[in-house]
């Protein structure tokens, strides 16, 4: 027994000086680009923080979005880019452009990690990545500022959204001429079907260890898998993630990829709409597998039916088309209490 109890011991003091070693090898690997260097970031307002390579085709019209939406500050990681993304984020506001080369597929989190925590003071974090537009039931009415505040005021200091695929009723390779932009409207089609729900804390769920420290305010918020990738990849991807984040003493972001822990997470889902074959999609695809960037083996199933497929193109004419978070909660996809209902959706 006094054996088990050393070997454990050892076992955390060799994890602790591991996560030590990690955090100072990727804050040491973090290099200033352009901008500013830190953001005092006013209380109550938000960050959008993301990290990618080669993803310019979608950093202009991003930029644009979550400008509209209410966001005025921004840092960005730029995992070694060949393309002109680093030119692009240098125009922003109120942003900071840093770079790294370590991996995207050993160091996503820890990078995500640092970016949370070490660029801005106390506040709002959106963590998103550049093919994703975030968006939630009473957008029109309310900035994401103003519900920032309005989620402070409940005492809620975390914001869970399900991501849906949105796909184009044209040819992958007719899509990638389009910029971004243009891509949000051709790509307007989506579905439920193949959907799979677990509890929040479900055993089930493969990273259910790492969400014990949230608290959760409404039973029905759920993990979501699968989706319009399960129907044509057979790809159990996770659809749900913690973007939206109030980081203080206490909040951990990005345990996972999809995940940060401390949180009070507010009644309600908001929805991340996810353009992932937008732009040359093959192209991206084949180079992040040449070059070794993921660890998961569905992008390349992925990549390869499409490659295999002459001018693969989605079956769109029995598919949903152009939602929104209102449509979705009437699908059951989001949720919303009665009572953030009132907040968000009665004014």
């Amino acid at each position: 027994m006094t054996q088990g109890l050393i070997s454990k011991g050892l076992s955390k003091v060799g994890a602790a000086a591991s996560a030590l070693w990690t955090k100072n090898y990727v804050r040491k690997s973090l290099h200033w680009v352009s901008g500013e260097k830190f953001i005092d970031l006013p209380s109550g307002d938000i960050v959008v923080v993301l990290l990618c390579r080669n993803m310019a085709h979608y950093l202009e019209y991003f930029y644009e979005y979550y400008r509209s939406i209410g966001a005025r500050y921004f840092v960005y990681v730029d995992n070694n880019s060949s393309d002109n993304s680093v030119d692009i984020t240098a125009r922003w506001k109120n942003s900071i452009t840093l770079s790294t080369d370590l991996n995207f597929r050993d160091y996503q989190t820890p990078i995500r990690h640092e970016i949370s925590k070490s660029f801005c003071t106390e506040g709002w974090r959106l963590a998103v990545d550049p093919d994703e537009l975030f968006d939630y039931a009473g957008s029109e009415k309310m900035c994401i500022r103003e519900l920032g505040r309005s989620l402070l005021d409940e005492g809620y200091t975390g914001l869970i959204a399900q991501m849906l695929d949105l796909v184009p009723d044209r040819s992958l390779v007719e899509e990638s001429s389009l910029s971004f932009y243009e891509s949000t409207k051709s790509s307007k089609f989506y579905s439920l079907d193949c959907l799979t729900d677990m509890d929040y804390f479900s055993s089930n769920v493969p990273f259910s260890g790492l969400v014990e420290n949230n608290m959760i305010s409404n039973e029905e918020v759920t993990w979501k898998f699968g989706g319009i990738r399960k129907r044509y990849f057979n790809e159990d991807c996770c659809l749900t993630k913690h973007p939206l984040f109030y980081y203080k003493e206490g909040v951990h972001p990005f345990r996972h990829p999809h995940l940060t822990t401390g949180l009070r997470i507010a009644d309600f889902t908001a929805l991340l709409k996810h353009y992932k074959f937008s732009g040359n999609y093959i192209s991206r695809e084949m180079d992040l597998l040449a070059e070794g960037r993921v660890s998961h083996d569905e992008t390349s199933r992925r990549a390869s039916i499409v490659k295999s497929g002459h001018q693969f193109r989605f079956n769109t004419s029995n598919l949903l088309a152009s939602p929104t978070p209102e449509e979705l909660l009437e699908r059951n996809f989001l949720v919303m209490t009665e009572r953030a209902k009132l907040r968000y959706l009665k004014f």
